[in-house]
């Protein structure tokens, strides 16, 4: 009976995560924007003094890894006026890093660098910043001072539309301000049932083509089937554990339920 049980409940599982990951495969690359073809945002780019001290703060840090470089290569005059780069500036090298579940990180270099060596104030035009999103702030800050790093204030609360949210600001070697932030249940403005809701790297977020890639996607298919093909209970248990919160409850059509 149990086994009956169980392969009712395989095969409604099969089909309905099939239609599932076939109808989210239709629906990637779709955009609401208005500009044609844009889809969100790739990377952040920050100029640093020297982008193999970037490279190994960031990947020793936070585990970021590099992926591209170019460079470095000369920069012809027209260039540097367009893009309003000091004239004296020679060569200029980009690295991209992969920044765990976000955007990606390019890293720029320009030697020799005449640029201004003091940090931008907050309210300066085109001052910017990048926040880090962790699922225990406490932890992460705990962890980054025991690494020497310097934080410019305790942890902050929000209130109104960003209730439950905390953040924190820290310093690099080089001076720039980078935040932590961390909303593991939600932000308050979530509660008015909005048509639209923030981008978020939280484990929490509502599985979609929106936040997951059709890699990451196929991989959560392929483990998914892997458990319902698995009649081994034991082993079986454990695959749950992977793909599943605690309190999951299944459902077959003969109406019984059985809880992972």
């Amino acid at each position: 009976m149990k086994n009956q049980q169980y392969n009712k409940l395989a095969s409604g599982a099969k089909s309905t995560l099939l239609t599932l990951v076939l109808v989210t495969f239709l629906s990637l690359g779709k955009s609401n924007a208005q500009a044609p073809g844009i889809v969100g945002i790739d990377h952040v780019g920050i100029n640093v003094p020297d982008i193999d001290e970037a490279v190994n703060y960031f990947h020793d840090m936070f585990g970021f890894t590099p992926v591209t470089q170019l460079g470095p290569f000369s920069m012809p005059a027209e260039w540097k006026k367009t893009f309003y780069i000091h004239e004296n500036a020679d060569q200029v090298e980009l690295k991209m890093l992969r920044a765990g579940d976000g955007s990606n990180i390019e890293l720029f270099a320009y030697k020799p660098n005449s640029g201004s060596k003091e940090q931008p104030y907050r309210d300066d035009i085109s001052a910017t910043h990048f926040a880090l999103y962790t699922s225990d702030l406490k932890a992460t800050k705990t962890y980054l001072e025991s690494k020497g790093v310097k934080f410019l204030s305790d942890i902050q609360s929000g209130g109104g539309d960003t209730e439950g949210e905390t953040w924190v600001y820290f310093e690099t070697p080089w001076g720039a301000t980078i935040e932590l932030n961390s909303y593991p249940h939600g932000k308050g403005y979530e509660k008015h049932n909005p048509a639209v809701k923030l981008w978020t790297a939280s484990s929490n977020i509502e599985l979609s083509p929106a936040t997951y890639s059709k890699a990451e996607l196929k991989k959560i298919a392929d483990l998914q089937i892997q458990i319902w093909d698995n009649t081994d209970e034991q082993s079986r248990s454990a695959q749950l554990t992977e793909l599943y919160t605690d309190d999951i409850v299944f459902f077959d059509r003969s109406g019984c339920d059985q809880r992972a």
